[in-house]
Formats: C-alpha cells, sequence, structure tokens
C-alpha cells in the first residue's frame, strides 16, 4: 500500500488558485495495467454511441471490486480529507472512455451552499470544497490533446459568461498514465479529447458528511465486502451521529 501523502503549503496554494492539483505517479504501471484489464473485459470501444458507453461504466463498484481500492486510497485521502473535510462521503464513481473527436461540454460554476454542492470557499484558513473529483488516468494525455480541460481559478469566479464563451480560455492540464488531478467541481471543466487511441479515465466523487449530489444509496450487500473507513464513506449523508463522532469530527 502506498504511503499516505502530507498535504503541503505549496498543494494548498496551488489548489486554491487553480481549483485543481496533479499528484504525479500515484499507480504504477501493473496497477493501470489492472484497470484497463477489467475496462477491456467490457470492450467501451466497441460502444459506438457516447451515451451509451456511458451509461455501461456509470457505477465502477458494480463492474468490478477492484474499483473500492481507489475509494480511500492512501495517497490521496489526504488531499480529500484537507479539502473536503474528515467525514467525506464518496458520492459516485464512473469511467469516461472517450474516442478521438469526442468531447465533455465545459460545465460546473461555483454555488452558495444553499444552492446545491459545487462551492468552493476559504474561512479561517481552511479550505472547504462542496462536490469534489479525483480523475484517474489510465492512458497518457500529453500536452495538447485535450485531456481534462479547466478554466484556471473558475472555481472563485463572481461573474457570468456562457460556457461556450470559455472554451477559448479553457487549458489542458497534460497527465500520464497512473497520474490522478484532484480537482472541486466549483471549477469549470470538460475535455475536447483529439489525442491518439481513446482516453481511459476512472472519475470518484467525494461530498462533505451532510450532503450528496447522487440519491443512489448503497445497500448492505454492496457494502460488506468494503472495509471499516469504506463502510463509513457510503453511509447516507447526516450532520450527527453519536457512533460516528470520530469519524467525523475527531471527537470522542
Amino acid at each position: 500500500m502506498a504511503a499516505s501523502a502530507v498535504v503541503t503549503d505549496h498543494d494548498r496554494y496551488l489548489f486554491d488558485i487553480r481549483g485543481y492539483l496533479v499528484v504525479r505517479g500515484v499507480l504504477d504501471g501493473e496497477q493501470v495495467a489492472l484497470y484497463n484489464a477489467i475496462l477491456d473485459r467490457l470492450g467501451p470501444e466497441t460502444i459506438s454511441d457516447p451515451d451509451q458507453r456511458d451509461e455501461r461504466l456509470r457505477w465502477l463498484f458494480d463492474i468490478d471490486p477492484q474499483f473500492a481500492q481507489l475509494m480511500d486510497h492512501e495517497t490521496i485521502l489526504p488531499y480529500l480529507t484537507e479539502f473536503v473535510g474528515g467525514g467525506l462521503r464518496i458520492d459516485g464513481a464512473y469511467s469516461l472512455v472517450k474516442l478521438p473527436g469526442e468531447k465533455v461540454p465545459l460545465h460546473a460554476r461555483p454555488e452558495s451552499p444553499r444552492d446545491g454542492t459545487g462551492w468552493y470557499h476559504v474561512h479561517r484558513g481552511r479550505i472547504t470544497s462542496g462536490l469534489t473529483g479525483v480523475e484517474w488516468a489510465l492512458t497518457d494525455m500529453p500536452p495538447g490533446t485535450g485531456g481534462f480541460c479547466v478554466v484556471p481559478g473558475s472555481h472563485k469566479a463572481n461573474f457570468e459568461l456562457p460556457l461556450e464563451e470559455l472554451a477559448a480560455d479553457a487549458e489542458d492540464v497534460a497527465v500520464s498514465a497512473g497520474d490522478a488531478i484532484v480537482f472541486t467541481e466549483a471549477l469549470t471543466h470538460g475535455s475536447r479529447w483529439h489525442g491518439p487511441g481513446s482516453r481511459r479515465v476512472l472519475i470518484y466523487k467525494y461530498c462533505p458528511g451532510p450532503v450528496a449530489w447522487l440519491s443512489d444509496v448503497w445497500d448492505e450487500s454492496s457494502r460488506a465486502p468494503l472495509t471499516d473507513r469504506q463502510r463509513q464513506m457510503t453511509i447516507p449523508p447526516y450532520v450527527f451521529d453519536a457512533l460516528s463522532r470520530q469519524y467525523r469530527y475527531g471527537i470522542d
């Protein structure tokens, strides 16, 4: 198991001004090959309709139990704890497999906590991000190939423009297979893939403990194989529960 990361002042600074952070080389070649092999069994590139392909890959934990290993990866969890909170919940996990010429239109804007889950604030020196994603790269996405595209700093925007007008301002985030991108859903982002071959990523979404973006609820049979920590991350949203005070707030 990888060693736990330490979130540095430099990490906080970059996440705060950009809205995302790239963590390099989290998965080794053997791990990347494992997850690609699982996707290979589904043959996503043979599904010509992008919407049907997305639907087939919409819930990773039903595809293969090994995807649960990334839910609380020791290298990434410290960043989630720092930016989302210690009582975070897993809110979704899916794969995107995109062929050359396919894109995910720019989407997402910063919100008030009253309006949804895609907020981003800094209060008393602490970052609080609502819905937060981790994108795991299973293929290389070199500069200029349009893999993960963002409008840097848009998670702090106080003015709005039509999203289509921001396309020219979006910048590619170049990554290699095995890298992970941690990003706030308040950040305007998308993709416009025109690299060689297909683009494969795994995307895990997290929310603070009291809120949810998706209505999916885990049943006990699907939670049974998980570790204790993972089961805590799959419970329905709530503000307080006496049995989970240590997990939520670090108190007895």
